[in-house]
């Protein structure tokens, strides 16, 4: 009898490992506020890996669909140097981000600090994370960087607009991937350009050509806003084409109508100074005539119009919102019909693509899409 017991007492104690951690759970996107949480996630290299954590773990709303674009985007830029992948995010102390970096290999792993976040490199970030089972994880010191690719020398480390110059120069057996903004490298940058194991290219160009490097082109995308804005408020999961040729959205909150108004413009800059915020600002302020504007980024109303004091005084037709969260901001885009793009500069341009994945007239400096201007 006592064998048939062990057997019993096994059986029943795997049934509530199960039940405890295993078991699809649909639940909202939030923090588990167990003082020790644990996740189960598949490991590139091996069957299972058990994760074990003192920190705050965040789960998607669907275990088995994992963490949506949108999703994703909140946890890069509204976090606080989460380690994100498509089905679960931690917060918590560097000791404990650290140890879940070293604790086991994803075959593309993605490093940077909470001030990098910003809403264009999270695009470029989520399409990894969602589609190509990558890891985001804040930076590390050189130390647990050595250790890091001692563990796991298979897995692709790829880098965007910062890269670590001690790695590249000092671990060339690596496989760095750098994904830079080809017209933003600094002259200090080029020389890490023949150590990466490859090259990114968001889009063809004849930088790499002349420099023999290993470049591969991408076909970089962005997310598609639209998408986002159908399934952040309106409960779908795609788009109905009988409401959107109408113009409008049904809204899951209210059942109000969301409609594209193309008297109403839009500008978003984010953490960027290169997208010429500033003169938008000023030229609209000289003409309070014009149209509403709104302006997005994370920079405060009194930041701008310095030379106007008092807030009453400020521009009526121009709005300027502050570290919107991504549902707010979707909703923002799509209802603003034109959106304006005068960029000096830009590393892809997902806030042009943001605009025309919604359907909006887009007022763009240099291109082929859009309304070009003279500036």
């Amino acid at each position: 009898m006592f064998p048939k017991k062990r057997l019993l007492f096994a059986t029943l104690s795997l049934f509530l490992v199960w039940i405890i951690f295993l078991s699809p759970r649909k639940v909202p996107l939030r923090a588990t506020e167990d003082k020790a949480a644990a996740v189960v996630h598949r490991n590139p290299f091996v069957d299972f890996a058990v994760l074990s954590t003192l920190g705050t773990v965040y789960r998607p709303r669907n275990n088995g669909t994992g963490f949506s674009i949108p999703d994703i985007l909140t946890l890069c830029h509204h976090g606080k140097d989460l380690t994100i992948t498509r089905f679960y995010a931690i917060e918590g102390p560097k000791s404990v981000l650290s140890g879940n970096y070293l604790g086991d290999c994803f075959p593309i792993e993605i490093s940077t600090n909470q001030n990098a976040r910003s809403m264009g490199h999270c695009s470029d970030f989520a399409q990894y994370i969602y589609h190509g089972g990558a890891r985001l994880t804040t930076d590390h010191d050189d130390n647990t960087w050595t250790a890091k690719l001692n563990v796991c020398s298979r897995s692709y480390y790829l880098w965007g607009e910062y890269p670590r110059y001690s790695l590249f120069k000092g671990l060339q057996t690596a496989r760095q991937l750098w994904m830079p903004n080809l017209e933003q490298i600094k002259t200090t940058e080029m020389e890490l350009l023949p150590f990466a194991y490859r090259i990114l290219c968001k889009y063809i160009a004849n930088h790499t050509e002349a420099r023999n490097l290993q470049a591969v082109y991408m076909s970089h995308s962005s997310p598609d806003a639209l998408l986002d804005v159908v399934q952040l408020l309106t409960g779908k999961d795609k788009l109905d084409d009988t409401i959107h040729k109408q113009g409008a959205l049904v809204l899951e909150r209210d059942g109000s109508i969301l409609k594209q108004d193309f008297n109403s413009f839009f500008h978003s800059y984010g953490h960027s100074g290169r997208k010429r915020t500033d003169q938008v600002y000023d030229c609209w302020r000289q003409h309070p005539e014009w149209p509403h504007l709104t302006i997005v980024g994370n920079r405060k109303p009194e930041d701008f119009g310095v030379d106007i004091p008092n807030m009453d005084d400020k521009p009526k037709n121009i709005h300027v919102c502050t570290k919107v969260n991504i549902t707010f901001l979707r909703e923002l885009q799509y209802k603003s019909g034109v959106h304006i793009c005068p960029s000096q500069q830009e590393g892809y341009g997902h806030y042009i693509n943001e605009a025309r994945s919604m359907g909006a007239l887009v007022f763009v400096k240099d291109g082929v899409n859009g309304v070009l201007i003279d500036h």
